[in-house]
């Protein structure tokens, strides 16, 4: 006869999508420029696997959890849902997921020689636009750029912010708007019968104009 074949257990394997994607919690994608965050890991979706949410560059954390596990959920216990990680609560809390917000002062201060700031969408907050003028009797040289977007500092692994050209990207170190005075600003001054002017070949802003009477001249009305 046939020996009888030896006994086993009937076993349970984890459902490996028992709760729903993560994504959603943190609005993504439509929402993470609003809300700020992202997911830094997901262990799985199994029952015990753990998410953990993490700020975006430019933004720091406003209020929620960082991270959460998945448990049964209570409504319906063939679903799983995502919980608070803190053991005290037995896994009756729901997770608030985590909420960042922009970081101030996110790029630095910028300031154009012989420039004025025109206007700034969002002071130094990650994707604001600031806008630079000459000022009155200056005028752009050398291919420079006036207007400049806050962004990430690539060469600081995003730790802070940086500003580039909004035409070309180019970094502001490199393409910040320069003033130079315009040679022809002020019109060529002409004198009278009898006065002598000095002479230049250009009448930039902050030109000295000198003017006097010649031999058998004086100025009219005399001074005094």
């Amino acid at each position: 006869t046939t020996p009888p074949l030896p006994f086993e257990a009937y076993g349970c394997a984890k459902i490996s999508l028992f709760c729903p994607e993560p994504s959603p919690l943190l609005g993504l994608p439509e929402k993470q420029l609003e809300f700020g965050a992202r997911l830094a890991l997901v262990s799985g979706r199994e029952l015990g696997a753990r998410v953990e949410f993490e700020c975006i560059e430019g933004y720091q954390r406003l209020l929620g959890d960082m991270d959460a596990v998945c448990a049964v959920s209570r409504e319906d216990d063939s679903k799983g849902r995502w919980v608070h990680s803190d053991s005290a609560y037995g896994g009756q809390i729901d997770v608030f997921p985590l909420r960042c917000s922009l970081v101030q002062d996110w790029c630095p201060n910028v300031t154009v020689q012989n420039g004025l700031l025109v206007s700034m969408t969002h002071e130094r907050y990650l994707r604001s636009i600031i806008t630079f003028k000459c000022d009155a009797g200056y005028e752009t040289f050398r291919n420079t750029k006036a207007s400049f977007r806050c962004g990430h500092n690539y060469a600081n692994n995003m730790a802070d912010g940086a500003w580039y050209a909004v035409e070309d990207d180019s970094p502001i170190e490199e393409s910040l708007l320069q003033c130079r005075k315009i040679p022809e600003f002020c019109p060529s001054p002409s004198g009278g019968e009898g006065v002598t002017l000095s002479r230049g070949e250009a009448w930039p802003l902050d030109s000295l104009l000198k003017m006097q009477c010649n031999f058998g001249y004086e100025p009219n009305p005399p001074p005094g």
